[in-house]
């Protein structure tokens, strides 16, 4: 407590006042952390996509020809 006490006083706070501070931004600093890690998983899955997609795109022939069969299979 001493300590806090000394922070609070540097910042000419009361001791309540600066741990109220403290707990908000640790709380802020939380919410951004979690944020960051979404957006971490959200880029990984586009990046994967993009990396079917342009394995699909490789081969359109292929594609088209697989397309016609199944087509012709429904007839």
């Amino acid at each position: 407590m001493k300590k806090i006490d000394e922070l609070a006083k540097k910042s000419n706070q009361s001791r309540q006042q600066f741990l109220k501070k403290l707990v908000y931004a640790l709380a802020i600093f939380s919410q951004q952390s979690g944020r960051g890690e979404h957006l971490k998983n959200l880029i990984r899955a586009n990046i994967r996509m993009m990396e079917l997609c342009a394995i699909s795109m490789e081969n359109p022939h292929d594609m088209l020809k697989e397309i016609i069969r199944e087509y012709d299979d429904d007839e």
